[in-house]
């Protein structure tokens, strides 16, 4: 009996543990391994037997590490399983996957440390990555400096010796996948001017395009725009650096608001809770920094649309020579064109600094009949102005404006009640708060306070933590004043989005 009920039991075990084996999802996720110079067999179990591209399909769940080198365009449109996540990234010397065989630390080797740049075919028109279903991270790793495209651990090439590859975009997003993560990446466009193409393009679609996250990435001279986001929903930009955009119709905007939740115009439901923080953006021209440009019927918002915590700036030497001469065409920070704001919209402790706007309203352009609807709001407080063309207060129904800071800034009109102009007039005095930043000099970017503003207006969490990670006290614009700076610190890194 006794070693009847034993065996009764261990089969019980065994049949236990097989059902656990066959649950789905608790199979362990697998490395594979891509570069460019391997020799073996190709089939991506190591490093020495490496694919030498990325391959046409993809595992659920695993992680596609890549080395140095070059590569061509491709199509990411494995069928999504769930919240299962496809990961491509990029390999370093302390983190390439369990499997170190073939791998060469000292980066001189087959396989090693360095940027992976993808760039289409000779002759090619397809975009350089083509992104139709859902779940899946793009991550480069690293970074050096923000604004030099060669210490990034990706390169997404759109640039064919100042042609774009693709028309349209460098990373196209189609078909409303969900859950997308792009960091640490270059993406290049056609150097302005020569080019209609966007960097990413989150295309409309019946869906919308939810849960999707760029940061930590260099947008580098765009046609016409950085990002293109149409009926988007819980999106955020952050840590990114995006500079030199410029159509060769004077028309574009740094990051573009398409689509989404207008009566009749068929492109899917309403943008909603779209954060853009911590961001640079420079030499932006066309009509604005941000902008809703659509010429179909104009996008709807809905939850919160929050721009807090970047840098605006012009910097006509570190500009290119075909997208110089357009900056300011129209130019104002945010330009709503026909857009009903029907959520809350925060426009809180940016910085702006050189812009040649020839708009009335500096920070904000209705344009074309935009306006607040169903109880929306707009608060537009604690911003830092320097050395602009100049400045207008803008005010309206359920528009708080408030706050700003004003130095060496002419032609500034502002009524409002905690307004910081040295000199008491519309010609604002006060010298330059800035560590570091000469108008029109190259490299002259450091935008850290060497003094600190007029008392600012306390806010809540996320707005009170400025792009250093320092929780503020006092500064409006990007940053807040420390007692001393000389040289902007490394972004923090490991945080995670959380949606509120």
């Amino acid at each position: 009996m006794v070693h009847y009920e034993f065996g009764r039991r261990l089969c019980r075990f065994a049949l236990l543990l097989a059902a656990i084996c066959l649950v789905p999802g608790l199979t362990s996720a697998a490395d594979h391994y891509v570069c460019a110079a391997a020799t073996g067999t190709a089939d991506g179990s190591s490093w020495t037997n490496a694919y030498t591209d990325l391959p046409a399909s993809f595992v659920r769940g695993d992680t596609y590490w890549v080395a140095a080198g070059s590569y061509g365009s491709h199509t990411f449109s494995t069928t999504a399983s769930g919240t299962s996540v496809i990961t491509i990234k990029a390999a370093t010397d302390s983190s390439h996957g369990s499997n170190s065989t073939g791998w060469t630390s000292s980066g001189t080797g087959t396989c090693h440390q360095g940027q992976a740049k993808f760039t289409p075919a000779s002759g090619s028109t397809a975009a350089p990555w083509n992104i139709t279903t859902s779940y899946w991270t793009f991550d480069g790793s690293y970074r050096g400096t923000w604004n030099d495209p060669t210490s990034y651990g990706f390169y997404v090439n759109n640039n064919n010796n100042g042609v774009p590859y693709n028309a349209v975009q460098a990373i196209s997003v189609s078909g409303g996948p969900s859950n997308l993560t792009f960091k640490y990446l270059v993406v290049k466009g056609s150097d302005g001017g020569t080019g209609q193409d966007q960097c990413i393009w989150f295309q409309a679609n019946g869906n919308g395009n939810q849960n999707d996250y760029v940061g930590y990435t260099l947008f580098d001279t765009p046609g016409v725009q950085a990002l293109r986001l149409s009926s988007v929903q819980n999106f955020i930009s952050e840590y990114n650096w995006m500079r030199n955009n410029g159509s060769a119709g004077g028309h574009s905007e740094m990051i573009a608001i398409n689509e989404g939740g207008s009566p009749g115009n068929g492109k899917g439901p309403a943008n909603s809770n779209i954060s853009i923080r911590y961001n640079y953006i420079e030499n932006s021209q066309g009509a604005g920094n941000i902008s809703t440009p659509c010429g179909c019927s104009s996008p709807g918002f809905s939850g919160y649309f929050d721009i807090y915590g970047n840098v605006f700036f012009a910097n006509l030497a570190e500009a290119n020579s075909k997208t110089s001469a357009k900056i300011g065409a129209w130019d104002s920070v945010i330009f709503l064109n026909g857009s009903a704001i029907g959520g809350n919209m925060h426009v809180y402790n940016n910085t702006i600094v050189g812009l040649p706007s020839n708009n009335s309203a500096d920070m904000v352009n209705w344009g074309n009949g935009a306006s607040l609807t169903g109880g929306g709001t707009m608060a537009i407080e604690n911003n830092l102005w320097y050395s602009n063309t100049h400045v207008s207060e803008f005010t309206g129904a359920g528009i708080t404006w408030d706050y700003q800071s004003y130095f060496s800034q002419n032609n500034v009109t502002d009524g409002s009640a905690h307004i910081q102009c040295p000199g008491g007039s519309s010609n604002c005095a006060g010298g330059n708060p800035f560590v570091n930043v000469v108008i029109n000099t190259q490299g002259r970017d450091d935008f850290h306070l060497t003094f600190d503003t007029a008392t600012w207006t306390p806010l809540p969490p996320p707005y009170n933590v400025d792009m250093d990670g320092v929780v503020r006290t006092s500064s409006r614009g990007a940053f807040q004043f420390t007692g001393a700076s000389s040289t902007a610190p490394a972004p923090p890194t490991g945080l995670t989005a959380t949606i509120h």
